[in-house]
Formats: C-alpha cells, sequence, structure tokens
C-alpha cells in the first residue's frame, strides 16, 4: 500500500469495454509529505476528490481481490488489465 495525493482524473473517449464505468485517477506518490515525481493511473474505488491523499493499492493481486467484489459478472479476463486501485481517502498522516 502507498499514500498517494489525486493530482487530476483521466478522461479517455476509446478505451477497453473492461474499464468502462470505472473513474480512473491521476496519482502522484506522497512519503512524509514530500511529494514524489512519480505519477500513477488508478482506479478510484472511494469517490475521492483532486486534492485528497488516498491509499493505493499498486500490486495486480491485491487490486484484483478488492475489485472481485464491485464487478458484477467477474471473469478471469476482466481482471487482468487492473493493477492499482485506490481503496480508502486519508484523513490524516501521524509521522513520529
Amino acid at each position: 500500500m502507498i499514500l498517494c495525493k489525486v493530482i487530476g482524473n483521466v478522461v479517455s473517449t476509446i478505451k477497453i469495454d473492461d474499464l468502462n464505468y470505472m473513474k480512473l485517477m491521476l496519482l502522484r506518490r506522497v512519503a512524509c509529505d514530500v511529494i514524489n515525481s512519480d505519477v500513477i493511473i488508478s482506479i478510484d474505488n472511494v469517490q475521492c476528490n483532486i486534492g485528497d491523499i488516498v491509499l493505493v493499492l499498486k500490486d495486480g493481486s491485491s487490486a484484483k481481490q478488492i475489485m472481485v467484489h464491485y464487478i458484477e459478472n467477474i471473469n478471469d479476463k476482466r481482471l487482468y488489465i487492473i493493477n492499482s486501485v485506490i481503496v480508502a481517502i486519508v484523513d490524516n498522516v501521524n509521522v513520529i
């Protein structure tokens, strides 16, 4: 799991059918409140907004397991494309 800041959304006029109705967000990795230059595109599973700090699963296996609960008529063909999913909006981070 990694912390990211939502910096935008991704709009695509043409995409594979398996991504229809899935909101894609543009994320930048955060480490101890220092914004990194890494940019990630992820499926929004929690209705986040630009500027939110979010928790992201960036592992294909974990992301697929989360999405199994949200995609109807699941089959392996539809899940192979998912490798990053937003799973939480972070309210506060305390670094000791």
